[in-house]
């Protein structure tokens, strides 16, 4: 009943430059949002968080000549280069030891080809993800799944960038990069 609006900043990280702002309703996906890829030219990299997660728009990017790079949709169907259906977890505790940058397949119908890139956090970091998972849900007065609990020793990403253009490190740190417009909703939080 109360109204609400979401605000979507588009940053370019090369110049460090505001490149666009948008209102949308509150209620609306922000897949809807009127900052989309489409306006990018080739060449270049979309970074977004997983309210923008679309395999669609991924591979539509891919078929443009823009490149794209994701936290993964832990639900979202992941398929080996056998075609062998896999649960994230289930593949990341067979073939992730420290780090992992495989090709696989994502989604039920789209099977879109990218990488798959993860990383396992130190024992630390998962112990307070873990607390946080554990937090949110008691106060949502839910239980946490194992499976959300086992996938908090990993950071996951996806990208259609190729090695050559974009390797494990340097999407990692472009990852750590975006968390600048986290900082930025939490300054405007703050001062507005």
């Amino acid at each position: 009943t109360s109204a609400s609006v979401k605000l979507h900043p588009r940053w370019d990280l090369s110049t460090g430059k505001l490149a666009g702002i948008c209102l949308q309703s509150g209620r609306e996906h922000e897949r809807n949002s009127c900052l989309q890829p489409e306006s990018l030219p080739p060449g270049s990299l979309w970074m977004v968080d997983l309210g923008y997660f679309s395999l669609k728009d991924y591979s539509d990017l891919g078929a443009h000549g823009k490149h794209w790079l994701s936290r993964v949709n832990s639900q979202c169907h992941l398929y080996d280069r056998d075609d062998k259906l896999w649960d994230l977890v289930d593949f990341l505790e067979e073939h992730c030891d420290s780090e992992l940058d495989v090709h696989v397949l994502l989604g039920a119908k789209e099977r879109l080809p990218c990488r798959l890139l993860a990383v396992r956090v130190p024992k630390e970091v998962a112990a307070v993800r873990r607390a946080k998972l554990k937090a949110e849900a008691q106060r949502k007065g839910r239980k946490v799944s194992k499976r959300a609990l086992k996938l908090a020793g990993w950071t996951v990403l996806c990208t259609g960038a190729s090695s050559e253009l974009l390797s494990l490190r340097e999407a990692f740190v472009l990852m750590r990069a975006r968390w600048q417009i986290e900082l930025l909703f939490k300054l405007w939080k703050d001062q507005c």
